[in-house]
């Protein structure tokens, strides 16, 4: 008797280790497929994440893989001061500036107190020679907006470009977009003058 209760026992467990698996997995499967199931993404940190820093940015743009696209571009014959602090009363026709380029110009100012206040940073470390005075605006003569994406990482970044006059030298310089640093500058002459590395 023991001995067939123990067969039967047996028999039981074998059926049960070959059926019952296929059971559990389907009404598992059966149980996932009846519900919605979502899941929330963090954007901003991976957006943080995906930033590039000025130093990798400086890099890309000497070695890197870059592609370039230009945004936008003015060539402004009006000091650009005139067309932002006038606010209101400000008719951007007047100097052939639609509407549409006043934010742009907006922008464009911004960057450009941005770059007058690194522009005093690095003269007074001696990183770049004593070209201004910092007393009055410097006059931004032309602004145009570059995006950069690089090929294999397929991050991008945004670099603005100003050219502005301090007389007699006029400076064209690249800033990043993102964090208003300088990544390069040229300074130009139309006179024969040397300036002075205080």
């Amino acid at each position: 008797m023991t001995k067939l209760l123990c067969a039967l026992l047996a028999a039981a467990l074998v059926a049960g280790a070959l059926l019952l698996p296929e059971r559990i997995a389907a009404w598992g499967d059966e149980g996932l497929l009846n519900r919605i199931h979502t899941a929330e993404e963090d954007r901003a940190s991976f957006s943080e994440s995906a930033q590039l820093t000025v130093a990798e940015k400086l890099l890309l743009m000497q070695g890197g893989t870059l592609s370039s696209m230009e945004l936008d571009n003015i060539s402004l014959p009006f000091p650009a001061s005139a067309a932002v602090d006038a606010g209101d009363s400000f008719s951007g026709e007047a100097y052939g500036v639609t509407d549409d380029d006043a934010a742009l110009l907006s922008e464009m100012e911004e960057t450009r107190k941005t770059v007058e206040g690194e522009l005093l940073s690095l003269q007074a470390a001696g990183a770049l020679p004593v070209i201004w005075d910092g007393q009055s605006d410097l006059e931004c003569i032309s602004f145009s907006r570059e995006l950069f994406v690089d090929a294999n990482t397929r991050l991008s970044f945004l670099v603005c470009h100003l050219t502005l006059l301090c007389k007699p030298f006029q400076l064209t310089v690249s800033v990043d977009g993102e964090t208003g640093k300088l990544l390069s500058f040229s300074l130009e002459s139309s006179v024969n003058v040397n300036p002075d590395w205080g």
